[in-house]
């Protein structure tokens, strides 16, 4: 019977004793109480679906050695042995099992972030075959993944596992180029970031050399009436130094910020001055109090938090930068009362 077509076929209680069932294709045949003693089943095709329940079966033949013309690989090995009651039947179904599996290979290494991901879109793909990582091994350079799949009630078991083994190399390429692309943005972005913190410390750099070579504006008579105490005969020289250091470094300080705060700062006044713009033609008798507060109805928390985080550490007079002549006081009115709502 080698080779014949036995697939959905009734062989229960079938005497199947030394036949040749080489090749045979048995998918969802019923084997039920049939006796398979001293059969060679090479290559034969079964799987979940063909039942092997109670049958007999004494010994086994797994191989036809086509140059003596007879059977070979005789199991049990021992030719004075047979098969326990039930022995044969367990020894398939673990024969069964093992070709119910798919080697993965990864010969140029395995990037298993991608390998991962890709394992679980397939066993969303595929819930009902159970797909799971039986074993991994490596053999030289190469990387073996066995994955199990359960394939019950499969008429043509090597479709689906082609199907299967084709569809997570699909999906394995191209996880490893979407993440490949993501490691390439973050290292850009990590980059981007490093060049913004070098160009934004020679930013600071500057400014601190640009106000060294700035005339430090002080209010000569009220230093000169502390530092005398009205004492005219009585001078003060080194309280007059300490009070011209302290009024430089404090104007060094008022004017010294990130290219953050300033857009920031810059983004605020925008949207402050474009509000009283749109209030004023909707009500240009209105008065200043009115103005601001339409203005701190109409803005997000979200931007009166950054205004604030924006002048940490920076004096209320760097808001005059950002502002239009006419909006300057009660720009920084508004903006003062978001610091200090008291």
């Amino acid at each position: 019977m080698k080779g014949v077509d036995f697939k959905y076929a009734d062989l229960s209680y079938a005497d199947l004793r030394n036949a040749n069932l080489s090749y045979l294709e048995a998918i969802s045949a019923d084997f039920n109480y049939a006796n398979f003693t001293g059969a060679c089943i090479e290559s034969w095709n079964i799987d979940s679906s063909t039942n092997l329940n109670n049958v007999k079966c004494d010994y086994i033949y797994y191989q036809f050695n086509y140059e003596l013309d007879k059977f070979d690989q005789r199991r049990p090995i021992d030719i004075n042995s047979i098969f326990a009651p039930n022995e044969f039947t367990e020894r398939i179904k673990i024969i069964e099992k093992a070709l119910e599996t798919i080697d993965l290979t990864f010969t140029d290494g395995i990037d298993w972030k991608a390998f991962f991901k890709s394992f679980n879109e397939l066993r969303q793909q595929y819930p009902e075959h159970n797909i799971d990582i039986q074993g991994i091994e490596r053999k030289s350079n190469t990387l073996i993944v066995r994955l199990d799949v359960n394939i019950e009630s499969v008429i043509n078991t090597g479709v689906i596992k082609g199907a299967i083994e084709t569809g997570f190399k699909e999906l394995y390429e191209t996880n490893v180029k979407f993440l490949e692309a993501k490691y390439r943005r973050d290292l850009q972005a990590k980059d981007d970031e490093i060049n913004f913190y070098r160009q934004h410390s020679m930013d600071i750099l500057e400014i601190i050399k640009l106000q060294a070579t700035r005339p430090i504006n002080v209010n000569v008579e009220k230093i000169m009436s502390d530092i005398y105490n009205n004492n005219l005969h009585q001078p003060n020289i080194s309280n007059f130094a300490n009070k011209m250091e302290d009024n430089a470094r404090q104007q060094a300080n008022q004017n010294i910020y990130t290219s953050e705060q300033k857009q920031t700062l810059a983004d605020v006044s925008t949207e402050i001055q474009q509000l009283l713009k749109q209030f004023e033609q909707n009500n240009p008798t209105a008065n200043e109090s009115e103005k601001i507060a339409y203005v701190n109805d109409e803005t997000t928390p979200s931007l009166k938090r950054r205004a604030i985080g924006a002048l940490q550490g920076l004096s209320e007079t760097v808001i005059e930068e950002f502002f239009d002549n006419s909006y300057i006081n009660i720009g920084k009115a508004i903006i003062k009362g978001w610091i200090k709502p008291d």
